[in-house]
């Protein structure tokens, strides 16, 4: 101790007085000790001055995305660990023109969404595991209206109640199918603090783009932990609300359109705008017969190629280091792997950001030109080897996996690396 503040340039009878007051009756050896550190420092050392940084969390990440992307509205009800971002926006609402609010429930919350992105708003919303359950059919209107909406899922172990102020990753599988009935969705699974803006940017503009719910999927350790970058980077500024502006007066809410996508009216503006739970035709008055249920399944799910295509230029993936070996995941695994990637011979990382469209060729085209593929996850069965088996064919039979509610860390995966 007497070494490294001699080091450091701190007067000796600064740290005398700080070790007297912090260790009382047994301070009299401490203090030789120091003595005799700082006395084998020959001088001070010069400090060198280096540019500011920025230190953010997760959490910090996902607000800053979501005002870097104009979002109006973020509700929610409080739940572990999604609460931070809701206390963010909400001391930031007045100087960002946003509101935030907390309405009665989980029920409430998308459905109060929905109405709000209904006017023409940005909206976001945030939860848990637990959360998503109750918002599920919400979810599904959502995707029926084709009503814009980016919701914000906060992982933790489950199921039930869980370790509630505990890390995990398992509701990948939930994610990708909660709601009931066949309908597209996009989902997001930033790395980082950094990747946590522009992937909310990413979220909010292919939701309103598309008329889709987005998902962006997060945990506790990425949330909560703390990132230095030498520079926050931004999404490129994607077109706003892909609203009409002068709606014809034969306004159809649901028009059938090449790419699936109908143009899209808010109301107020002059002709009827109409949003329906029930399936459709392309005014938005109910049906039920045959072929305009055929047409309208059909239009929504015509997205799905444009999708892929704009998502094919966000960087679906990315690729660290080199070697035949690869390791897989996604998510706030990245930083331990990162870490030990290193020590690691002969191997590289694929992080996979998007899981929904799938980024199935290149994922197929790493996995076949690997000797050894090992999954990374804090998941019990490890849900990425399912999706991606179901999405290429290909089986990862090794697996690096941690569920006991703790992150990873360089060590535990180097000690499980070293058994396989």
């Amino acid at each position: 101790m007497g070494l490294l503040f001699k080091y450091f340039g701190v007067n000796l009878n600064t740290v005398l007085v700080s070790a007297e007051k912090l260790f009382g009756k047994n301070a009299d050896l401490i203090k030789k000790a120091i003595k005799e550190g700082y006395q084998l420092g020959s001088q001070k050392e010069k400090l060198k001055t280096s540019k500011s940084k920025y230190f953010i969390s997760g959490t910090e990440g996902i607000g800053i995305g979501a005002i870097a992307a104009g979002i109006d509205v973020y509700l929610a009800y409080p739940m572990t660990p999604a609460s931070p971002v809701l206390h963010f926006l909400a001391k930031r609402q007045l100087e960002n023109n946003i509101l935030v609010f907390q309405p009665e429930n989980e029920i409430a919350v998308i459905n109060a969404a929905l109405g709000v992105s209904f006017t023409g708003a940005k909206a976001m919303i945030g939860t848990s595991g637990g959360g998503l359950a109750l918002m599920s059919e919400g979810l599904s209107l959502a995707a029926m209206t084709e009503l814009p909406l980016v919701i914000y899922l906060g992982q933790r172990p489950g199921p039930a109640t869980g370790l509630a102020t505990n890390t995990g990753q398992g509701d990948l599988k939930f994610a990708l199918n909660a709601g009931h009935g066949e309908f597209l969705r996009v989902v997001l699974s930033p790395g980082d603090a950094q990747e946590a803006i522009i992937r909310t940017q990413e979220a909010f503009y292919l939701s309103n783009k598309y008329r889709v719910p987005a998902i962006l999927l997060s945990d506790k350790h990425l949330v909560e932990s703390d990132y230095t970058f030498n520079k926050i980077n931004k999404a490129p500024q994607f077109p706003s609300r892909f609203l009409l502006e002068n709606p014809p007066q034969d306004y159809k809410s649901y028009k059938i359109t090449p790419n699936g996508v109908s143009p899209r009216a808010v109301p107020g503006q002059g002709p009827v705008v109409r949003a329906n739970s029930y399936e459709h035709n392309n005014y938005g008055y109910t049906i039920e017969d045959q072929a305009w249920t055929i047409k309208m399944q059909d239009k929504r799910f015509k997205k799905l190629d444009f999708i892929k295509k704009e998502i094919a230029k966000l960087n679906p993936v990315s690729l660290y280091g080199r070697g035949s070996n690869l390791l897989i995941s996604h998510g706030s695994t990245k930083g331990a792997i990162l870490d030990a990637l290193p020590q690691m011979k002969n191997f590289r990382f694929l992080q996979v950001s998007y899981l929904k469209p799938f980024p199935a060729e290149i994922v197929s085209r790493e996995i076949k030109k690997s000797k050894k593929v090992i999954l990374v996850e804090n998941g019990v069965r490890g849900a990425l080897a399912d999706v991606i088996k179901e999405e290429t064919g290909l089986t990862i039979k090794n697996k690096i996996l941690r569920y006991d509610g703790r992150p990873f860390t360089p060590e535990f995966l180097m000690a499980k690396l070293k058994k396989i």
